[in-house]
């Protein structure tokens, strides 16, 4: 393991509501955790160190906010849920879903440098500050947290990110990733569509055509309802396409390398059917499906080549 960080979230509210504790915004810690050398292993075997009881499951941010997940400290609660890396291999995005929020990373220096914030509404890019050592802490304030968030990734050139805004918005912010220096990174486009409304339904994950030029993006609904998948052309940010109906808690895509195919799973949380929908990532011709009674949470093409990685689970979730 080369470096591990722990997030957690203090809310200005933090004496109210379960709901202000995060709407009114507050300030976001990251500290680098340290192994003792007594031990070799960090503090935090078992159970010691949750905030809630169990899992924040996709689209569940709304039950802490409701008391639905206790625990031991929910109001600390910040969703450090996956670690996504920008393809020129310098810097990484720790995603923080309860704030709908990216803290970027430097692998150079494993420090942070700057704090994407998602919402529409919302400052770009936020300065997050060094306030002490041993343990190295840093903190990152926000005026409000107006919504949660879900996943993100990195087109496979690099130069632009996106990232789900969920529940109280439903939209997808894209960040221009060209610059070198992150704290420049700045939103250029939200995508939208007429049918993100309420709380479903919702964009839930992504990924990229081998070119770059299609963003897929897996559409969640509510049970008993069937999920889709949606592409988005990457010059305008629009929804070119839909692929409505296909099966139960469409989740993860992937793209096999020789720019054909995509793999589009539903995941049978509903217990009703599982399998995976493939169409073609150049002609978006629908081609069929492979059903599976097993159930799916994930879909990952192994890389073979080091170029595989632009289009990899390495840049996207």
């Amino acid at each position: 393991m080369l470096q591990a960080f722990r997030a957690d979230w203090i809310g200005k509210a933090s004496n109210g509501s379960l709901e202000d504790n995060w709407a009114k915004g507050g300030t976001l810690r990251l500290t680098r955790l340290i192994k003792p050398k007594e031990t070799g292993k960090f503090d935090l075997e078992g159970t010691k160190g949750n905030k809630i009881d169990w899992e924040m499951v996709p689209m569940a941010e709304n039950l802490v906010e409701l008391g639905q997940l206790p625990g031991d400290d929910p109001k600390a609660l910040t969703g450090l849920d996956a670690v996504v890396h920008h393809p020129g291999n310098r810097w990484s995005s720790l995603i923080i879903r309860m704030l709908s929020s990216s803290i970027i990373i430097d692998r150079t220096t494993w420090e942070p440098v700057c704090v994407l914030h998602n919402p529409e509404g919302s400052p770009d890019n936020l300065p997050i500050t060094k306030v002490s050592s041993g343990p190295d802490v840093w903190e990152c304030r926000f005026e409000d947290i107006k919504c949660v968030g879900h996943e993100a990734g990195f087109s496979p050139d690099g130069t632009h990110y996106t990232m789900m805004n969920n529940i109280q918005q439903n939209n997808m912010a894209v960040f221009d990733t060209a610059d070198p220096d992150p704290r420049k990174w700045k939103k250029v486009a939200f995508v939208k569509d007429p049918a993100w409304v309420g709380e479903y339904p919702s964009p839930f994950h992504l990924c990229f055509s081998v070119d770059g030029s299609k963003m897929f993006v897996s559409v969640l609904y509510p049970k008993p309802h069937n999920s889709s998948c949606v592409v988005v052309d990457t010059k305008t940010w629009k929804i070119i396409k839909k692929f409505v109906n296909i099966g139960p808690d469409c989740q993860t895509m992937s793209v096999s390398y020789d720019g054909k195919y995509v793999f589009q799973i539903f995941s049978g949380f509903q217990r009703l059917s599982a399998g995976v929908f493939i169409f073609r990532q150049d002609t978006l011709e629908p081609l069929g499906f492979l059903p599976n009674f097993g159930g799916h949470h994930d879909c990952v093409i192994v890389p073979t080549k080091n170029e595989h990685l632009r289009n990899s689970r390495c840049t996207t979730l």
